[in-house]
């Protein structure tokens, strides 16, 4: 009876949150919630200041105060480590997007880490519950610069990212060489209706790490596996972002943690490679942003 009551106790918890039970060995992790902020605070035990990381639990309307114990323990991603973390508080957060009219609401969890700050970087993701992380390693200690060709570089095909997954939804990209001199790429991408668009950019880098590159340019950005762009920033309201960030091993797993760019709001998410194909693990944030 206790195995079966904390089963229905994590499944009620995936419909509240959206996150998933615990994973089991060779399953992916869930997409991980994003970060709001991190908060100084005076330890009631010690006085001294605390640092509390502000967790973001989704939007609040047509939603109840998440329970307590349901969230009473974290994992918090960082730039440089991860840690488990304890619950503080769960509050609602308001925002006025225009004036006084649109108060648009969401949840937030405040939690302790066990592990100090300065060993887990800036806290960029969480997960619901303890999980398992290790060989974490910072994305910086691995990236080498390299020239652009875009003939040798990118495919000539169209390449539609591994996300979003919705083929109804998202376009499919290519990158090659501009005809005006001074530019350095173009990039093209046709919307599933078959319109094609295209925009030249001569402010472009690309890095590689290992097997993925990062191509940053001043309009767009994309995490690249060789010629395939396996995700893309081409925001609105926002600038482009495409990056890795670190990465680890959970469950017999390689996870890549990933900063993407979107409209009006930057998100940080994982990539990992399973049975032959990559895929991408991203939550963004699920209420309103903009006026």
């Amino acid at each position: 009876m206790m195995i079966k009551a904390a089963t229905v106790t994590l499944l009620l918890l995936g419909a509240v949150l959206g996150t998933d039970p615990p994973s089991r060995a060779g399953e992916p992790l869930p997409a991980p919630l994003q970060i709001d902020a991190v908060e100084q605070v005076l330890s009631d035990r010690t006085g001294l200041e605390v640092p509390l990381v502000v967790v973001d639990l989704g939007a609040a309307k047509d939603r109840k105060v998440p329970a307590r114990a349901d969230v009473a323990r974290m994992t918090v991603l960082g730039t440089t480590g991860a840690s488990v973390a304890s619950l503080h508080d769960v509050r609602k957060v308001c925002d006025f997007l225009c004036g006084d009219e649109l108060e648009e609401c969401h949840y937030v969890a405040r939690v302790s880490l066990a592990r100090p700050l300065d060993e887990v970087g800036t806290p960029v993701a969480a997960f619901v519950g303890d999980r398992e992380i290790s060989a974490f390693q910072p994305a910086e200690s691995d990236a080498t610069e390299t020239p652009i060709n875009p003939g040798a570089d990118f495919a000539e095909v169209f390449v539609r990212p591994v996300w979003p997954d919705d083929p109804a939804s998202a376009a499919a990209y290519r990158l090659d060489e501009p005809e005006a001199a001074d530019r350095e790429l173009r990039i093209e991408y046709r919307w599933p209706g078959g319109e094609v668009y295209s925009m030249e950019d001569r402010e472009c880098s690309l890095r590689r790490r290992g097997r993925l590159g990062e191509l940053s340019c001043s309009a767009f950005a994309m995490v690249l596996l060789g010629e395939r762009p396996l995700l893309v920033s081409f925001p609105d309201y926002n600038d482009p972002a495409a990056e890795v960030v670190a990465s680890f091993e959970s469950g017999g797993m390689r996870y890549h943690v990933v900063r993407l760019g979107l409209k009006a709001q930057t998100v940080f998410g994982l990539l990992y490679e399973r049975d032959g194909g990559w895929h991408a693990l991203i939550r963004p944030r699920d209420y309103a942003l903009l006026c």
